[in-house]
């Protein structure tokens, strides 16, 4: 019998060339700005109603004016944002089919679902909040809220919960290289629904107020605003350094490098925005201004982590990249157990190899 004829492996990080005929490994995701959209006003909803039940729960009389806000800016940016996922796939009839099976382990089916379930709920809160006046007058209005606020509660903040981070784990459920397997996708996409919640709800704050002064729950939501910026910061920060430098090539190279600067330049420009000691309505414009660029850094994030998707779907050695086996030894004994067979081994780190799937293993190992 002929020796087994195994294909020697280059290194880890050898560089790898063009794609077959210079076409592109991958199909690049189709969503466009829609998507960018909503997965801004779906953190944003979700971020300023869990914000509203906390301040209703936690911060008595004294939030009552952050949980009335909160609440109606949750309702406001969830209303569009059935539209834009229906103008997204082109036929309403597609948005009704996903609502005919239940598939938890479906991000995308999941999100559906819990898109539809919150929408009551905050429209729900919200009308409670318009009645909250006359439900203390009457015995019957009066038990209705109560039991309203139950529902607000005990469904809507975990619904609210998922709506921030199911996005996170749709996109890691891609072959995008930046996208695929990303553990810091849905903390991100968590703390930026916080984030540009706390952004919202303060701009409403500083709006209503004719005076220019700042309220003592505003002065609470602010420093919240700061930490949930600094933790913002830590994320983006944080999955852009998972990211292989090949990998990571939109954002910093790349056509989205304007919008990964202008995340971070736009959140320091709004710390400093709602920290200048000055008061009066000049005061007031320059915490209006901070809240405005707090929320064009939300998404301008987002927009780059879409349309980044677009530039790293088309790159061939990307794909290589994020594909690779993190621990091509550990699958070793694959070359070996193939070479005593007397078939052609092929090595999971060669990137060049056609990925190998082993009975015993039931995956493949290029993309574990």
């Amino acid at each position: 019998m002929p020796p087994a004829e195994t294909v020697q492996a280059p290194p880890h990080d050898a560089p790898a060339g063009p794609a077959y005929y210079d076409l592109p490994m991958l199909k690049p995701p189709v969503w466009k700005w829609q998507i960018a959209t909503y997965f801004f006003l779906g953190g944003l909803s979700a971020g300023a109603f869990i914000l509203a039940r906390m301040a209703e729960r936690f911060g008595g009389d004294n939030f009552a004016e952050v949980r009335r806000l909160g609440t109606c800016t949750a309702l406001a940016a969830l209303a569009p944002c059935p539209l834009l996922l229906i103008d997204d796939l082109g036929d309403k009839s597609r948005f009704h089919h996903m609502l005919r099976v239940w598939k938890p382990s479906s991000p995308m089916n999941l999100g559906t679902w819990v898109l539809t379930a919150i929408a009551p709920v905050a429209a729900a809160a919200a009308g409670r909040e318009l009645l909250r006046e006359r439900a203390a007058r009457s015995r019957g209005l009066n038990v209705v809220a109560g039991a309203v606020g139950v529902v607000a509660d005990v469904a809507g903040v975990p619904l609210a919960f998922l709506l921030a981070t199911y996005t996170g784990v749709l996109l890691t459920n891609n072959a995008t290289p930046v996208w695929a397997q990303n553990k810091w996708m849905s903390p991100m996409f968590a703390i930026g629904g916080l984030s540009t919640g706390a952004s919202a709800i303060s701009l409403a704050m500083a709006l209503r107020h004719r005076r220019g002064g700042e309220a003592p729950a505003e002065k609470a939501l602010k420093h919240f605003s700061t930490a949930a910026h600094v933790a913002e910061l830590c994320a983006f920060s944080g999955y852009l350094l998972s990211l292989k430098p090949v990998v990571r090539r939109p954002f910093t190279t790349g056509t989205m490098k304007r919008h990964t600067r202008f995340t971070f330049g736009a959140l320091a420009v709004a710390e400093v925005l709602k920290r200048v000691p000055v008061k009066g309505r000049l005061g007031k414009s320059l915490r209006v201004a901070g809240h405005v660029a707090s929320l064009a850094s939300a998404f301008s994030m987002r927009w780059s982590v879409v349309y980044g998707a677009h530039e790293s779907g088309k790159d061939a050695e990307a794909a290589r990249a994020s594909s690779r086996a993190r621990d091509p030894g550990r699958y070793g004994w694959i070359v070996g157990a193939a070479a005593e067979r007397g078939g052609r081994a092929e090595s999971v780190a060669d990137p060049a190899a056609i990925s190998t799937i082993d009975p015993r293993l039931k995956l493949n190992p290029n993309h574990r």
